[in-house]
């Protein structure tokens, strides 16, 4: 295989991507990816070179708990209260970049790739739910300044129960208020992104230490189909998990500028 050459051999077997996916990959990204979270049965990939990434004994419900995130962002009515559900989208992305059982690196990288495409739409939802949140709180502040309303806010007394001290404040006051505290989700989605990146970068080493050869070649003799060297510049377009981490950092990307802008318009 050829470090930076003009040539690249061609993958071996495809992990249940036709050489349709493989182009859309190269173009695209996680949102062209054949992935299917169907309410029922969780992850699909379409998949006649899949192999099971754990047996029944040692199955963790990751796949599940994405599809349940899916389905209830999918059905929320938008207000504040989509904050909690899209929080609780985030702590599952934490868990999914450790999971030991279906992102187990003792599995080549065909198998532990359901657990990136598992991250790739979670995020994809999540990110998606952060921009129209935005979108409805710009309007719905703008409305309640519009009919000189305004909004209720109550503060926490910090002992665990409910707080009957609360401040009305405007529409436009509200927005900053709430745009300020959203800093610190956009903090823990770029720093969730960067973590992302790094254990794939990790990945996808192991085993290619020492590449390239003098004469620019991968020095690894045998490859998994997913396990292209990561340094072949052509890796970043042709493995899933590159393409994924790359739409995963944009998109977090376009959440952590809007806020930012927003917090200081």
């Amino acid at each position: 295989m050829l470090m930076g050459g003009d040539e690249l051999e061609p993958l071996s077997g495809n992990c249940g991507f036709d050489a349709l996916d493989w182009e859309m990959l190269a173009n695209g990204g996680v949102r062209s990816l054949p992935i299917d979270l169907g309410l029922q049965d969780g992850l699909q990939i379409a998949s006649d070179a899949y192999v099971s990434p754990v047996s029944s004994s040692q199955a963790c419900t990751c796949d599940e708990d994405v599809s349940n995130i899916v389905r209830n962002l999918g059905r929320a009515e938008m207000s504040h209260d989509i904050i909690h559900m899209l929080r609780t989208g985030v702590s599952l992305t934490d868990r999914l970049l450790t999971c030991p059982i279906c992102y187990d690196v003792s599995k080549p990288p065909r198998v532990t790739v359901q657990n990136v495409l598992l991250v790739g739409q979670l995020m994809l939802e999540i990110t998606s739910g952060y921009q129209k949140y935005l979108h409805w709180l710009n309007k719905h502040c703008a409305e309640l300044d519009a009919r000189n309303e305004s909004e209720t806010v109550y503060l926490d007394p910090g002992i665990g129960i409910p707080s009957e001290l609360s401040l009305q404040i405007s529409g436009e006051k509200f927005r900053d208020l709430v745009m300020h505290g959203l800093e610190t989700d956009a903090e823990r989605l770029l720093a969730l992104g960067k973590e992302f990146e790094q254990r794939q970068r990790n990945r996808h080493r192991v085993g290619h230490e020492t590449c390239p050869d003098p004469e620019g070649r991968c020095r690894r003799k045998e490859h998994d189909p997913l396990d292209l060297c990561p340094q072949n510049p052509a890796a970043r377009k042709l493995v899933p998990c590159f393409r994924i981490v790359d739409e995963v950092q944009g998109m977090i990307k376009e959440v952590a500028d809007a806020v930012v802008n927003e917090s200081h318009v």
